[in-house]
């Protein structure tokens, strides 16, 4: 039985081999119900450590729309479930994407406790505290019912709110 060696990744060259390896073999394993080998974690593994050191890693998001963008690939939603997962009409957030409306406290607060964004993240984004960036104006409407049950408008507590 022979054993197959992890490649170590030391430049680009060597980073495409690997990669060119890794897709095969990681489509194999996306149809299947297989566990992946220890070499095909392996190779991951030496694959991101290469892209790492490299500086090949994206930078995280300064804006509002490009966290926006980053949470819609990250969980798979088009934009309209991005905006039933915050409960906001598909419009405001569209608006929001597109740069026409900015970020009031209400909708930081649903990114705070429905996508589980870090409040230190949401204030170092560029946009925030330039002008109409952060309103924290209440509406004077009230707010229509909910008829999404998964996700009612109303928002939990926060945990340091509870009693």
């Amino acid at each position: 039985m022979s054993t197959l060696t992890i490649p170590t990744i030391t430049n680009d060259d060597e980073l495409a081999r690997a990669i060119d390896e890794y897709y095969p073999l990681a489509a194999a394993l996306e149809t299947s119900d297989a566990e992946p080998s220890p070499y095909v974690l392996g190779l991951r593994d030496a694959i991101d450590a290469y892209e790492r050191r490299a500086g090949h890693a994206p930078e995280p998001p300064q804006t509002v729309a490009g966290l926006l963008e980053v949470e819609m690939f990250k969980r798979k939603l088009r934009q309209r479930g991005l905006a039933e997962v915050l409960d906001v009409p598909e419009t405001r957030l569209s608006e929001i994407l597109r740069g026409k409306r900015g970020m009031n406290l209400d909708f930081a607060r649903r990114l705070f406790v429905r996508l589980s964004v870090p409040a230190e993240v949401i204030l170092k984004l560029q946009d925030v505290g330039e002008g109409v960036a952060m309103s924290v104006t209440p509406s004077r409407r009230k707010p229509a019912p909910s008829k999404n049950k998964k996700y009612p408008r109303s928002l939990s507590p926060l945990p340091h709110d509870r009693a």
